[in-house]
């Protein structure tokens, strides 16, 4: 695990290590161990490395044994032993016991095929000597980022945007890509804030040459086997069981002890239940708090902890430590990829960092077995979809009087978002199960002076996504499809790698180990679905292996006390944001600021997401503002 950047001159002139190292220094966190570069022609590498396999050797750059190809990675390639042992009876000679070396031999013996054979989360790019190529290549699941930009004359890449800022350029704000972000609360295609700046889409390879010549293609597409798509229930737990029992080995290869994020969730548990056959000693795991009772979940654990003897480690996110460390945070979400739930991770993090290199998580867990309430919405939009528009309207006008108590997401919340979808077709609905602000919203907020030419319809990118996916398919596992392309790259990974990394600690989600995910996804939708319990082919497996008040309990999901936070403890500092004119005053209309702020205070509407992700857009304008031309 790392980070890596690197450069190409399309005007010829020889790569810098110094200004690599510039690069490297801007993403440090991300690899305290040591750094490494390389400059060969126009073609520059850099790297930051958290040692986790081979630490006394596994340094990088590293080379093939004539040095034509050179190779830097961040990630870990599960199946790496296997490939190994191949490629040593292919006649290839090893100089480490790395599992980036492993991804270079395999480079030079399969070329770009290579790539679908990896199993693991990666970003990596290698530079070919020979042939002046430069390949740059990220995971089938986007579980590890990479940035990058071309212009005339350069081209660059990073596993994080601030490592551009070495470069001395500036780039247009992206104002179309900001009109989607305050839909979404993140960007939910390859576009960035930065103008020219993009995120690599998952299972894609780029190909850079001279001359300016930059190249996109796609190694590896999300699938469904045939042979899977049949199984009964009793058929799949048999499968599932040897396939779930193997990602979890294959993800605990490590030179360094690994833990566990450990919640009262379903997911996370069935990590802990299927690492105890393959750890010895107790388990160090780490859970986060909250000093109200509707969000805690520390009591769960805790009883967890103690029924099996595991090393529990405890911390709690307040309000006060929101406002100590909200704005240091913030300086790490270059890629503006955030919830309130980051204020937990990162604290996780930091804590587990202080002992461990390595944590696993049950993250993909809700995509593939479609465990989020907007699924539930989604078979209900099938009947209410027909009702006449006064029946709609009316049952809009209804969610809109129900009280918002404190609590998790409030059921009047859910009811105001599921009535307006139900004047949208399936797929737009889905969307906007989701949405912070709706089209007409951003209209009475954001100012029409800078977002005039800006507007488009943000539901376009999850409408895309739609459409990849194979016709034949029902729609929920379409709409499925679609939260693993958008969501789950473009949010869910981006959050979790940019503030676990941040801490130096490497974040490993087994669930989306390659074999166990495919075959997850691959299930029947009666399987997958069944009725409106949520993951209900989890439950069905682990009825008699976990305790029943973890298989038995409803979702809870990953949530913070923001709404209550931002009416008491939190309203000034949330108030000091929103009216201290300035960047406020540039980008939002006073007016409907103020609306939405009294809204929330006054307890009728729960606009603590709305609020939350106007403050991060402004700490962001903040913290790189180098970055952007005006």
């Amino acid at each position: 695990m790392c980070g890596i950047c690197g450069t190409y001159n399309f005007n010829g002139r020889p790569a810098q290590k110094e200004l690599l190292g510039r690069m490297c220094g801007l993403m440090a966190h991300r690899g305290p161990d040591s750094e490494g570069l390389y400059a060969a022609g126009p073609a520059g590498l850099g790297m930051r490395r958290l040692s986790i396999i081979d630490l006394a050797t596994g340094d990088q750059p590293l080379f093939n044994e004539d040095r034509r190809l050179a190779i830097v990675m961040n990630g870990e390639i599960y199946n790496y032993l296997e490939l190994r042992e191949a490629l040593l009876a292919r006649g290839h000679r090893f100089a480490t016991t790395s599992d980036t070396e492993v991804v270079l031999h395999l480079y030079e013996e399969f070329g770009d095929a290579a790539f679908a054979m990896l199993n693991g989360f990666f970003a990596f790019a290698i530079h070919d000597g020979a042939s002046g190529e430069l390949r740059v290549v990220r995971d089938r699941w986007g579980i590890k980022p990479v940035f990058y930009f071309a212009q005339p004359d350069l081209f660059a890449f990073g596993s994080e945007i601030k490592v551009f800022g070495a470069l001395g350029r500036r780039f247009k704000l992206n104002r179309a890509a900001l009109w989607d972000y305050f839909s979404y609360g993140y960007l939910p295609a390859e576009e960035t804030l930065l103008q020219g700046v993009s995120l690599l889409p998952p299972g894609c390879a780029l190909r850079i040459s001279a001359g300016g010549k930059v190249a996109r293609e796609r190694y590896s597409q999300l699938e469904r086997k045939p042979e899977w798509g049949k199984l009964s229930p009793g058929e799949a737990k048999e499968i599932y069981f040897s396939k779930v029992e193997n990602a979890v080995k294959l993800s605990l290869r490590s030179d360094v002890p690994v833990g566990l994020f450990l919640s009262g969730g379903l997911d996370s548990n069935i990590i802990l239940h299927e690492a105890r056959k393959h750890m010895a000693g107790r388990i160090s795991t780490y859970t986060v708090g909250f000093e109200s009772g509707h969000f805690d979940e520390a009591s769960l654990v805790r009883r967890l902890a103690a029924e099996q003897d595991l090393k529990a480690t405890f911390m709690t996110v307040t309000p006060g430590w929101t406002k100590d460390n909200f704005s240091r945070l913030a300086g790490f979400h270059d890629s503006l990829a955030i919830t309130p739930a980051f204020l937990a991770l990162a604290r996780l993090s930091e804590a587990a960092a202080k002992d461990l290199k390595v944590v696993l998580s049950g993250s993909g867990g809700d995509e593939l077995l479609m465990g989020y309430p907007t699924y539930q919405a989604d078979r209900l939009w099938k009947y209410f979809s027909r009702l006449p528009a006064f029946l709609k309207t009316a049952l809009a006008a209804a969610a809109g009087a129900l009280p918002h108590p404190p609590g998790r997401i409030s059921p009047g919340y859910k009811l105001k978002k599921f009535s307006e979808g139900l004047f949208f077709h399936f797929e737009k609905a889905h969307y906007s199960w989701r949405t912070i602000y709706s089209e007409s919203e951003k209209d009475s907020l954001l100012s029409p002076e800078f977002f005039a030419a800006a507007r488009r319809d943000s539901a376009a990118a999850y409408e895309r996504a739609f459409a990849d996916a194979p016709a034949a398919w029902d729609r929920l596992e379409r709409a499925s499809f679609a939260d693993v392309k958008v969501w789950l790259a473009n949010m869910g990974h981006l959050q979790s790698d940019t503030f676990t990394m941040c801490s130096s600690l490497e974040l490993r989600p087994p669930l989306l180990e390659n074999e166990l995910a495919e075959f997850l996804f691959s299930l029947p939708l009666s399987v997958r679905l069944k009725g409106f319990q949520t993951k209900s082919f989890f439950r069905y497996c682990y009825k008699d292996k976990l305790p029943d008040y973890i298989v038995g309990q409803a979702k809870m999901g990953f949530h913070l006390p923001m709404a209550e936070w931002l009416r008491g403890e939190l309203k000034g500092w949330a108030a000091d944001y929103l009216f201290s004119g300035g960047d406020a005053d540039r980008y939002f209309r006073r007016g409907e600021l103020e609306r939405i702020f009294a809204a929330h205070q006054g307890g009728s509407v729960d606009n603590s997401f709305k609020i939350f992700s106007i403050i991060c857009f402004l700490e962001w304008v903040n913290k790189f503002r180098g970055l952007v031309e005006e």
